[in-house]
């Protein structure tokens, strides 16, 4: 099993605070909202882990790198994130998706 996080865009419905980072990195009780995620497919399994990036996308890449405690991260940059939505961002990372895969939001918030 796989996970596919897209997060390409711009979050402009959390401005001001995505003025300078990505939503998946707004802190919500001081971690980024991505890390949340990365542990819930942590926790259920997941080994492998694709995020479609756009919006200040080496944010994400610098922050989280090739791997995050365990899990191997990859990186797909959709580069019209502006002119798209979600679904584009899921068609460019079709490639990835040679198994079953848990699809998520970058904006999601659980524990």
């Amino acid at each position: 099993m796989k996970g596919l996080i897209l997060s390409a865009g711009m979050g402009t419905r959390l401005d001001p605070l995505t003025r300078t980072c990505p939503k998946c990195m707004v802190h919500v009780a001081g971690r980024p909202m991505m890390e949340y995620q990365l542990d819930a497919l942590r926790k259920a399994g997941v080994v492998e882990c694709t995020i479609v990036v756009g919006y200040m996308a080496d944010a994400v890449r610098d922050y989280f790198g090739a791997s995050y405690r365990g899990l191997n991260l990859s990186y797909v940059e959709n580069t019209v994130y502006a002119e798209t939505n979600n679904l584009y961002s899921f068609w460019m990372a079709r490639a990835e998706l040679d198994d079953d895969t848990l699809l998520l939001e970058a904006d999601l918030v659980f524990d």
